[in-house]
């Protein structure tokens, strides 16, 4: 096999990736729909557009980091001094910051906001990529349930942000899987709708 179709094939299988997990997005839409969970954005969020002067490494960046979406409860409690939750699912590609030796993956997210909202709340799409895989803090085991690395096997961790002014006091409860785990959408009920929405009926009974 030549040069040419090797690159052809490596194209190929990436768009292949990107399309799937394009797939599971929506795949989710409808699993949380059903739930009456409903997305904050009509727009998959990842990182923007870059200027053409970049520099040696932020070609990197062309192909994304991240997919993420977020979800709410389809209704905001008015009137009410409670804590807000958001659902967040991110799929995670690769990151530059470890070498391209990440695995790509898909992680839930639980979002405890500090702060009543009188309208739907619009989580930023870089919050539970930053959470999981740049936060100094977290990765340090400061204020960290689990003083471990971010494990790709289900179990739960349990983050607040104290230091970032963008999602300071943020409580994030977080788990995840490999993508490539992911075959079906009766795996995705199971791992992250069912259990993103026992969690979040879990903490707003004690509100």
């Amino acid at each position: 096999m030549g040069t040419s179709e090797k690159a052809m094939i490596t194209i190929k299988n990436t768009l292949e990736i990107v399309n799937n997990s394009i797939l599971i997005l929506k795949d989710l839409d409808q699993l949380f729909e059903k739930e009456g969970f409903l997305p904050t954005d009509t727009k998959i969020g990842c990182e923007p557009s870059r200027d053409i002067n970049q520099n040696s490494n932020s070609y990197l960046r062309f192909f994304p980091l991240f997919m993420s979406r977020y979800y709410y409860n389809g209704k905001v409690d008015e009137g009410e001094k409670q804590d807000q939750y958001v659902i967040g699912v991110n799929i995670q590609f690769y990151h530059r910051q470890e070498k391209l030796e990440l695995i790509p993956s898909l992680s839930a997210t639980l979002i405890k906001l500090p702060r009543l909202f009188s309208k739907m709340p619009r989580p930023e799409a870089w919050w539970v990529k930053y959470t999981l895989f740049e936060d100094k803090d977290r990765l340090a085991g400061e204020n960290f349930q689990h003083q471990t690395d971010f494990i790709l096997d289900g179990r739960k961790y349990t983050f607040t942000n104290r230091k970032h002014n963008k999602i300071n006091n943020h409580t994030f409860t977080f788990w995840g899987y490999e993508l490539m785990d992911v075959k079906n959408a009766e795996f995705l009920q199971d791992k992250y709708v069912s259990r993103l929405i026992d969690e979040y009926n879990s903490v707003s009974m004690e509100m």
